[in-house]
């Protein structure tokens, strides 16, 4: 069994990639840098392109209920 320098879980023999974390097992870089970069991307606020087009597209969904409800309150003050 291999144990996982990142996050302490075993895996079974002759895995490259921890089945928990997905951590390089092969990989011989520092576990140290490797975590400082895992935490400044969370403290960034790193967003996949894919997250950055779903924040978009909600985001104008909201706009267009905003503007559709505001319109339907004038029409409502205008010929009550």
């Amino acid at each position: 069994m291999i144990t996982c320098p990142r996050c302490g879980k075993s895996n079974p023999d002759g895995t490259e990639f921890c089945l928990y974390c997905g951590y390089d097992l092969k990989k011989k870089a520092d576990l140290a840098t490797d975590l400082k970069k895992d935490l400044n991307a969370a403290s960034k606020g790193s967003r996949t392109p894919e997250t950055k087009e779903v924040h978009s597209k909600k985001n104008r969904f909201l706009i267009i209920i905003g503007i559709i409800v505001i319109v339907a309150m004038v029409l409502v003050f205008l010929f009550w």
